[in-house]
């Protein structure tokens, strides 16, 4: 057993070392290392062909829901839901906000209560 320090407690358990040395693997290694994208990735990423390819696509699929909602042999709820999706891909989605105050700002209230369960009877 190991001796006790002057303070009374005991030295603290030495740590073994990972195998490779000290750390986890090292730093990463090289330009987009971390984010995995290699100089061919990126110029794939960013083709201008793709990207006109992809626009064409859109705009061809943002009619097609426009035909969709304003088709009145369409089912209600068809119509409902390709109009919501238009109007996501137009405008953008409406931002959920969540309230985490009182009203008009004041500090939210909380209101702890012990219930004797024997008092009810």
């Amino acid at each position: 057993m190991a001796e006790r320090q002057k303070n009374g407690r005991f030295p603290p358990r030495p740590q073994a070392a990972p195998k490779g040395g000290r750390g986890w693997g090292g730093a990463a290694k090289g330009e987009g290392a971390r984010a995995g994208l290699t100089p061919g990735v990126r110029a794939l990423r960013w083709d201008e062909a793709k990207l006109a390819e992809k626009a064409v696509r859109t705009d061809a699929l943002k009619g097609v829901m426009w035909e969709i909602a304003m088709d009145a042999s369409e089912a209600a709820p068809a119509r409902i839901n390709a109009a919501d999706k238009l109007l996501d891909r137009e405008e953008g989605k409406a931002v959920q906000k969540t309230q985490l105050s009182g009203v008009d700002g004041a500090p939210l209230v909380i209101e702890r209560r012990i219930v004797d369960p024997k008092a009810d009877e």
